[in-house]
């Protein structure tokens, strides 16, 4: 097996393990786990990395079948692939313009109100966020189990946490060409502080 077509099988084994990791932590609160992302946060942090992904095989396929000369045409045809599926995504993927799309889904789930909020992105083009918002059910408490020295297990129901649950969906559209984001459960706590809740 020549080195080169190592280097392909091993890009295609990474590919996976990178992708997964884009899921992020969350952080186990009494019955639910809090998202580290929102469901478009995701999608864009996937889209970016599909895009990556796609140079890195093409310019490894390229060098396999070129040499070094293919490396560059390889990975520009990569590129072109992955951003074909994402393109509108990838245009909200800088720092600033994920946090406007994240405040604008908290901001319609705390106002209880569907709505769009327009921005331009760091490159200068009109953005529109379209944030849908519904009712959505508390989840069940989650039972955990105690035992004592002088008692069997049993099973003990943990307060319900929250006050209220909604959902947001979020369309992305990026002069004239739009992306969904995916469905975001959101939760209030006790305190007044809506959260995202990982799926």
């Amino acid at each position: 097996m020549s080195n080169n077509f190592k280097r392909i099988i091993g890009a295609a084994l990474i590919f996976p393990i990178f992708a997964s990791a884009l899921s992020g932590c969350t952080t186990v609160a009494g019955g639910a786990s809090y998202a580290s992302q929102t469901a478009t946060d995701k999608a864009i942090g996937q889209c970016v990395a599909s895009v990556v992904i796609s140079a890195g095989i093409g310019a490894l396929v390229g060098a396999a079948i070129d040499g070094g000369n293919g490396a560059g045409r390889g990975a520009i045809i990569g590129g072109v692939a992955g951003v074909g599926a994402c393109a509108v995504l990838i245009q909200v993927a800088a720092a600033e313009d994920r946090a406007r799309v994240r405040n604008a889904e908290r901001d319609a789930i705390a106002q209880n109100a569907s709505g769009t909020t327009r921005f331009s992105n760091k490159s200068g083009k009109d953005v529109a966020v379209t944030t849908s918002v519904s009712n959505a059910p508390i989840p069940a408490p989650r039972k955990t189990t105690t035992s004592s020295a002088t008692a069997a297990k049993v099973a003990v129901e943990t307060k319900p946490q929250f006050t209220a649950c909604r959902y947001a969906q979020q369309t992305v559209s990026v002069e004239g060409q739009s992306a969904g984001g995916g469905r975001q459960l959101w939760c209030r706590l006790d305190t007044g502080d809506w959260k995202p809740i990982a799926s």
